[in-house]
C-alpha cells in the first residue's frame, strides 16, 4: 500500500519539496508575455494540492507514481508540463480561440466555422439557423459535445439547454493540474457538422519537439469511442487499445503528407502538443483543437513506447540540473 501523509502521497511531497529547493526557477511566475504557468494560477499551496492529486491519479492509472525530478517517460513529461511549462493563455484549451494557433503561412488550414456562442445555456431560435446537423459543444474541456439537428423540438431544446447549463457549471481539470481550462469565461458553441449526422474521425497528431511520435485516429459515436493507433508513416501500430473498439473504416484520402505538414506547422512553437485535424469527403482539412496534456498523461502505453516517446522530448529534460526550453520558437506564435 503506498505510504500517505495526511491523504497526500509521500512521493508527491518529496518531489515537490526537492524541486522547490533545487529548481526555484520552476516556481517563479512566467516571464514570457502571453504565457502563464501553474504557480501563476494556483499560488504555491494550491499548486501543491493539484500536484498531489495528479500523483494520485497517475498512480491509479499506471500502478506507480511519476518521477518529475527525473522525468524520463512521455506520460511523466505530460504531467511535468502541466505544472512547469508556461502555457499560452487564454488560447490554450479554449475552442473559441483554436484558430489563433494556425500560423499565418498556413492559410489553407481553417477551423469549422462557429455559428453561435454564448455564456448562458440558451440555444438560438429555430429560424436563426439553417436546417441541418450541428454540434453543440462547451468551449473548454473534453467529452462535452452533442450532435443536434435544427430545427429543434421543444423537448430537445429543453434537454440540450439543461445539458449546456451543467457544462457551464464545471471546472474541468482544475483538481489535477489542467489549470489553463479555467483562465477564460466558459461558453457554449454551435458549429455545423462536417459529416452530416455521422461523426467525423479526428486525426490526433502527437508531436514532440517538432517530430510526429504517433497518430491516434478517434471517432466518437454516441457513448462509444472507436480508436486506432498509427505510426508516423500512417501504418497501423503494433499496440492497440484494449479498452476501446478498433476504428476500421477510415480513409486519409491521399492526404498523409498534407495532414503531417499542417500538424507540424501548428505544433512548431511548442515542445509537447497534440494537434487534432478533421478531413471531409471533399478533402477539406480543419483544425479541431490543440491539447497540451494529452489524456492527462493517464493512458497506459507499452513501457518501451512510453520511454521512447519520452526520449524524443528533449525540451523537458530528464537531468534536473538542465534548464527546460522555453517555447520552441516564440516568434512563430500567432499574435
Amino acid at each position: 500500500m503506498p505510504v500517505q501523509l495526511r491523504g497526500k502521497p509521500v512521493a508527491a511531497i518529496r518531489q515537490f519539496l526537492y524541486l522547490r529547493l533545487t529548481r526555484p526557477d520552476l516556481f517563479r511566475p512566467s516571464s514570457v508575455p502571453g504565457f502563464r504557468r501553474a504557480v501563476d494560477f494556483y499560488g504555491l499551496r494550491g499548486m501543491f494540492r493539484a500536484f498531489a492529486r495528479a500523483f494520485a491519479a497517475y498512480h491509479r492509472s499506471h500502478g506507480h507514481y511519476p518521477d518529475l525530478v527525473h522525468p524520463r517517460t512521455y506520460t511523466e513529461k505530460v504531467v511535468w508540463q502541466k505544472f512547469f511549462t508556461p502555457m499560452p493563455v487564454p488560447q490554450a484549451g479554449n475552442k473559441l480561440l483554436t484558430g489563433s494557433f494556425i500560423p499565418p503561412d498556413l492559410p489553407e488550414l481553417t477551423i469549422v466555422p462557429i455559428v453561435y456562442h454564448a455564456p448562458e445555456p440558451r440555444l438560438p431560435e429555430n429560424d436563426a439557423l439553417a436546417p441541418g446537423w450541428y454540434y453543440l459543444k462547451s468551449n473548454y474541456g473534453s467529452d462535452m459535445f452533442r450532435p443536434v439537428c435544427y430545427p429543434l423540438s421543444a423537448e430537445d431544446r429543453a434537454e440540450l439547454e439543461g445539458l449546456a447549463a451543467s457544462w457551464l457549471k464545471g471546472s474541468y481539470g482544475l483538481q489535477t493540474g489542467e489549470w489553463w481550462y479555467n483562465t477564460f469565461p466558459k461558453e457554449i458553441l454551435l458549429e455545423p457538422s462536417i459529416s452530416g449526422p455521422g461523426a467525423a474521425a479526428a486525426w490526433c497528431f502527437h508531436v514532440l519537439d517538432g517530430k510526429v511520435a504517433s497518430i491516434v485516429l478517434v471517432r466518437k459515436i454516441g457513448e462509444e469511442t472507436q480508436v486506432v493507433r498509427l505510426a508516423p508513416d500512417f501504418t497501423v501500430a503494433t499496440h492497440q487499445s484494449d479498452k476501446r473498439p478498433r476504428l476500421q473504416d477510415y480513409d486519409d484520402l491521399g492526404l498523409k503528407d498534407e495532414l503531417t505538414r499542417m500538424a507540424l506547422a501548428v505544433a512548431r512553437p511548442f515542445g509537447l502538443i497534440r494537434v487534432d485535424l478533421y478531413v471531409t469527403d471533399a478533402r477539406e482539412i480543419y483544425l479541431g483543437e490543440v491539447t497540451f496534456s494529452p489524456s492527462n498523461g493517464l493512458v497506459r502505453y507499452p513501457p518501451e513506447w512510453d520511454l521512447a516517446y519520452g526520449r524524443m522530448l528533449r525540451s523537458i529534460p530528464s537531468d534536473p540540473s538542465a534548464t527546460p526550453a522555453a517555447p520552441r520558437d516564440q516568434a512563430a506564435l500567432p499574435a
